[in-house]
């Protein structure tokens, strides 16, 4: 695993952690309302509302217990991603190289 991955998957199994403290003794739709309001409150997801309506659109209404824990790992591994200072890193980087080649690429362009 390389260490991109190991530290999204630390920062994201610190906000499972979390979340799951904020929802405890929590059930249901209570608990999934509960932990969509710890992403939108305490993560840098840059959508947790949207990305709650369009799971519940797709949810199995018999299952609201384990519809939670989706929504938690769902939402953990988003968070995750945008707070990444590796990933953060190395997409700038990646950034700078395409706009060199661009730049190359339009210099010779006018010659």
């Amino acid at each position: 695993m390389t260490k991109i991955k190991r530290n999204i998957e630390a920062i994201k199994n610190q906000h499972i952690e979390n979340a799951k403290k904020v929802t405890e003794g929590l059930k249901g739709m209570e608990k999934a309302e509960a932990v969509k309001e710890y992403f939108v409150n305490n993560s840098e997801h840059p959508h947790a509302e949207y990305t709650f309506k369009e799971m519940l659109l797709n949810r199995n209404p018999q299952n609201d217990h384990s519809f939670a824990y989706k929504v938690m790992n769902q939402m953990a591994d988003l968070a995750a991603h945008n707070e990444s200072p590796e990933l953060a890193k190395l997409m700038d980087e990646k950034e700078k190289e395409v706009e060199k080649a661009e730049a190359k690429y339009y210099s010779e362009l006018t010659m």
